[in-house]
């Protein structure tokens, strides 16, 4: 036997391994699952063991370079009372972003999430993915309840991390309503410490946080299961249909999700851009006396189309690199 397969846990399925014997304080399903958790542990050793963070900064970056303009579009339709502007659509936000100043406008702003989503979903499919691994342990089952649990832990982790990012990304992105002072990402996040205070940054935070818990419970559970709908349903178990799951689990996942959250994400953003501290209450009556249910429900249409194609294209790079890594793992190692 050589020194790398005495570091590997037997396969839980095989008869010559005693879940009872290994562990003795846990019942046979969870000592299944602890065995199985482990062989994967001493298989992906060294870099392959953080192969879910990387996969996820992968994701993030990918689904922000793509989703970017319909976000702004998004965001100046939920602010449009406060910033005395009128859009009749998504699309004519995005034909006003041109005209201020073409890709420079539509983009304006993507510096902060960009740096802040690589390292967010880094964090986010990491907690999501140890979590889930943690709670079949100590459970000894798989379900959807523990994705979904799972999702919204890792929410709450990368809300905490990744507000002071927000916070920027939405000043910058009604900037052009607004005055226009700002260059860059940098410019506005210095502005707001400089004025405000580093506190400032946190402005919205618990609104972010429950958008986020809630956004990663739906996400996570809705993804999972659609993906193994599409695989039961998948006519003749065609491998096309199989990986077809994970783009259009992606799609539903992020607009079922967004659709739940999104009245939250109203109020938060409307907190976020403000200059002066608010509280969440009078904004929210504030919102509700502007305009009814309608007004929570601004920008919800690029939202969802965002959504489609932003977490179909997240997911499946995602996915893709978890691939990618396991190819390389196994040629390389």
């Amino acid at each position: 036997m050589s020194s790398n397969d005495k570091n590997v846990v037997k396969n839980p399925s095989s008869p010559a391994v005693s879940t009872q014997t290994e562990f003795p304080n846990k019942t046979s399903k969870q000592a299944e699952y602890t065995l199985k958790h482990a062989n994967e542990d001493a298989e992906y050793s060294g870099i392959y063991k953080y192969k879910a963070p990387l996969a996820g900064g992968c994701a993030g970056i990918t689904g922000t370079i793509l989703g970017f303009p319909l976000d702004s579009a998004k965001v100046r339709l939920q602010t449009a009372v406060k910033t005395k502007t009128y859009y009749s659509s998504a699309g004519h936000v995005l034909k006003d972003m041109w005209a201020e100043g073409k890709l420079g406008a539509v983009y304006k702003g993507v510096g902060a999430p960009i740096a802040a989503l690589c390292v967010l979903f880094a964090i986010n499919f990491g907690t999501y993915d140890t979590v889930r691994r943690k709670l079949e342990d100590y459970l000894g089952f798989e379900s959807y309840g523990i994705h979904s649990i799972a999702g919204g832990f890792a929410g709450g982790i990368s809300a905490l991390v990744g507000t002071p990012f927000e916070v920027v990304k939405v000043k910058a992105q009604i900037d052009n309503v607004a005055k226009q002072r700002y260059d860059s990402s940098y410019q506005v996040a210095k502005h707001i410490v400089e004025k405000k205070g580093f506190k400032s940054l946190y402005r919205g935070a618990t609104m972010q946080v429950a958008r986020d818990v809630g956004f990663g419970m739906f996400y996570f559970y809705v993804y999972q299961l659609t993906r193994d709908i599409i695989k039961e349903k998948a006519v003749n178990h065609s491998p096309w249909w199989q990986t077809a799951g994970i783009p259009i689990g992606g799609a539903l996942a992020g607009a079922v999700s967004w659709a739940v959250v999104f009245p939250i994400d109203v109020v938060k953003t409307n907190l976020q851009i403000r200059s002066e501290k608010a509280r969440i209450l009078p904004i929210a009556v504030k919102l509700w006396k502007q305009g009814g249910l309608k007004t929570y429900y601004g920008g919800l249409a690029p939202c969802i189309g965002r959504a489609l194609a932003v977490h179909a294209t997240r997911l499946s790079t995602y996915e893709f690199v978890m691939w990618g890594v396991e190819k390389f793992r196994l040629k390389f190692d």
